[in-house]
């Protein structure tokens, strides 16, 4: 494996979360040179609480190796119930563990972020490779590959440059940028939609709601919630909402933005819905809201 300074590296990853490291690995395995740059000055940055993984990607982080101890430091689904947000009343519940093995070889395991960027970090053997405090900010094309510059003022070439880097995409924006200088015919506009939001949290466990491995979902017209249990006992609430009059389109600019008395507000709002016909998700609210945060779910399709 060549070094980052290696004028033949291959392909450049920009953003080091959990597609950029899980594209590191595979590129690993594949004895593909790589160079990965993250903006942050930690991989594990605090953001986010659980990542729940589904067969499709079980699957391939199974062949990369990291199955076994994702597993053992997730969870397993073992039920998920839906019910009706208003009443409580249950509309179905179902083994996830059983069905989805059953039918694709693997079940859904919730595993912390943090936890799984460290895993996927711990099984990579190129570290020198992975680079942080480098904000990408210029892509530039040339006959036999790519230049990435950064903030700091260094520079990688590569063959290849693959954008990892979330919503706020500096290489899709640099892509658009070189495709209206060289291509304008085949240019697109920079937007997205965005019609829905998210705020998310943990909780201390409250066991006369829940056991771990189980995932209740209270539907009500135009938003619903979601909560997991962890391995520990947690709970990992998500409440999605409508956004009311959405703008179409909206660029990566102008992301809606959640204000913290916008997150009270709809917290509230979620305490409302129902589990059953004895409990709600203000319950869990209750047990006290750690690492809570909101986000816009903006999404970006390209037409190419």
């Amino acid at each position: 494996m060549q070094s980052p300074s290696d004028k033949k590296t291959q392909v450049i990853i920009v953003g080091g979360g959990v597609t950029g490291l899980t594209l590191a690995l595979m590129l690993e395995r594949l004895q593909v040179s790589y160079v990965l740059l993250e903006a942050y000055p930690s991989l594990y940055k605090p953001v986010g609480t659980i990542i729940g993984l589904f067969p499709n990607g079980l699957r391939i982080l199974d062949q990369l190796g990291v199955l076994e101890e994702i597993e053992a430091t997730g969870q397993r689904t073992r039920n998920h119930r839906i019910v009706d947000g208003n009443t409580g009343r249950c509309l179905v519940c179902f083994s996830v563990e059983r069905d989805l093995r059953e039918r694709h070889g693997y079940g859904i395991v919730s595993v912390p972020r943090h936890d799984l960027l460290q895993i996927l970090e711990r099984h990579l053997q190129a570290k020198d490779c992975l680079l942080t405090g480098k904000r990408v900010t210029r892509v530039e094309d040339r006959e036999s590959g790519v230049d990435v510059r950064c903030e700091d003022g260094t520079q990688y070439s590569g063959q290849i440059v693959i954008g990892a880097d979330g919503i706020h995409s500096t290489v899709r924006e640099e892509i658009q940028r070189l495709t209206r200088e060289t291509h304008p015919e085949e240019a697109e506009p920079d937007t997205m939609r965005c019609e829905y939001a998210c705020l998310f949290a943990a909780t201390p466990p409250v066991p006369h709601l829940f056991s771990p491995g189980d995932v209740a979902s209270a539907q009500r017209r135009s938003s619903n919630a979601a909560i997991m249990c962890g391995r520990a006992g947690e709970l990992y609430l998500f409440y999605y909402w409508r956004l009311p009059s959405s703008p179409h389109p909206i660029t990566s600019a102008t992301i809606p933005h959640i204000s913290a008395s916008e997150q009270q507000r709809r917290w509230a709002e979620a305490s409302t819905l129902r589990l059953s016909a004895t409990s709600t998700v203000g319950d869990a609210v209750a047990a006290g809201l750690q690492r809570a945060g909101a986000t816009a779910l903006p999404h970006h399709v390209s037409t190419r």
